[in-house]
């Protein structure tokens, strides 16, 4: 079990279940969770580390349009109010905007930090280089007024006569704790364009690894995948290279394959939420994450939200076991996931893909985002793809080529995948359109969402 340690007055709950135990007796100081436990006949006083999964395991699952509808009067805390901050996820399809508090921000941080210790093999950060996918991650952290670089700041604080206000200091701790302790540089995502143009923005990135000796490449799947792809083409070698880590997106075994052999480094598997901050990580190069059970709980459900057994597909819940201000509480993340039943590494979670790209096709068989995924960056040739499903036996798909290739047999492959009558009609384009957020969908099921409304 992945333990965080934090030493805090107001927390000394060292286990798992006494942090869900005290979790679930603060719902009753909150509007919304109130009836709800009523009804479900669980009573304060007899919540203790013994039964509150138990107790947990009552309760309704909850979504973003819970915490939306909600917020903030009837489903937040009204203790300590001066000490909330805010975080805002960048969801696939919406966003949600989520109350902390210092206990919460400090958990954060030390999620992170634990991270960073168990992926690059030491306290502090490698040299590193981070691509998000979306330009918020970039602008919101980096656009303070001043220059970036620590020196250049405090010398311009000093030139503009600024006085050491909060949030000056916070502007100055945010530029230590990115280019001391982490070491990392974030760069602008790549933008969706041909390949041509892509090139010229991926060819900047690869000469920065390769001059400043970057040890850690950290970013969103789909462009690590171009990068290598790119050095390829190029006959690149990055000896200083170490560790690979995919974020914000799903990083299947083909893709991860393809860019490890290229980097020539190890792979570490990262899982977490804007919402609820880091949820576990990988062995080095293994797609089976470990979760950070002491500040996190982790459930596979069915649509009934039972707890199915361990092997078996579901969904993905989520509980914080730290955020007392606005309790995150069987929480589904749209992702479909399982949990291992291997012997070897027991309990251990394999994420499937967003629940959105999953299909369910007519035999009752579901086709998940990452056999999806798999099947198409096995071929060399594909750099992107969006499979839609328009009626129950028309597929639109669209893919983008870096060379040109006739795709040979493709299709029929596509057919057995999704059970075709016959092959379905290939539409090679120049590119594809991420979504608000900047990541890209692999699979959009418009006749299910058509057929059920």
């Amino acid at each position: 079990m992945l333990k965080l340690h934090i030493k805090s007055d107001s927390e000394s709950f060292k286990e798992p279940q006494d942090r869900l135990s005290r979790l679930l007796k603060t719902l009753y100081n909150i509007p919304y969770w109130q009836p709800i436990l009523n009804s479900s006949n669980i009573v304060s006083d007899n919540i203790d580390s013994t039964n509150s999964y138990q107790c947990l395991a009552l309760l309704p699952v909850t979504t973003k349009s819970t915490y939306n509808k909600n917020f903030p009067d009837k489903i937040t805390s009204s203790n300590n109010k001066s000490t909330w901050q805010f975080l805002s996820s960048a969801g696939t399809n919406d966003r949600m905007t989520v109350v902390t508090d210092f206990v919460k921000r400090d958990y954060l941080r030390a999620a992170e930090h634990l991270t960073i210790k168990l992926s690059q093999g030491q306290p502090f950060g490698r040299c590193t280089v981070d691509i998000p996918p979306s330009a918020c991650n970039v602008v919101c952290g980096l656009a303070d007024e001043g220059p970036e670089p620590l020196i250049h700041y405090l010398l311009w604080i000093i030139k503009v006569k600024r006085t050491l206000n909060r949030a000056i200091l916070s502007d100055i701790r945010g530029r230590v704790e990115r280019q001391i302790f982490l070491k990392r540089k974030t760069l602008m995502p790549i933008e969706s364009n041909d390949w041509a143009h892509i090139c010229i923005q991926l060819d900047t990135y690869l000469e920065q690894i390769s001059t400043e000796k970057i040890k850690v490449i950290r970013g969103y799947p789909h462009f690590l995948y171009w990068l290598a792809k790119r050095a390829v083409q190029k006959d690149l070698s990055f000896p200083h290279v170490e560790v690979l880590i995919p974020y914000g997106g799903l990083a299947g075994e083909a893709l991860v394959s393809f860019i490890c052999s290229v980097f020539k480094a190890d792979f570490v598997n990262v899982y977490g939420t804007g919402e609820v901050g880091s949820i576990g990580i990988s062995n080095k190069n293994s797609h089976e994450l470990n979760v950070y059970r002491s500040v996190v709980h982790v459930e596979v459900v069915d649509d009934e939200g039972n707890t199915v057994k361990n092997g078996q597909h579901g969904n993905i819940l989520v509980t914080d076991l730290t955020n007392q201000a606005m309790p995150i509480i069987r929480y589904s993340i749209g992702d479909m996931g399982v949990i291992s039943s291997n012997e070897s590494e027991p309990n251990t979670l394999i994420v499937l893909g967003r629940k959105v790209e999953s299909m369910l096709l007519a035999s009752g068989k579901t086709v998940y985002a990452r056999q999806v995924q798999n099947l198409f960056f096995a071929r060399d040739e594909i750099i992107n793809f969006k499979v839609e499903r328009l009626t129950a036996k028309m597929f639109k798909i669209q893919i983008v080529l870096y060379k040109p290739s006739e795709l040979i047999g493709f299709a029929e492959e596509l057919q057995t995948i999704f059970e075709l009558s016959k092959p379905p009609k290939l539409h090679l384009v120049e590119f594809i359109c991420p979504e608000s957020s900047g990541k890209y969908i692999a699979v959009k099921d418009s006749y299910t969402k058509r057929t059920s409304h």
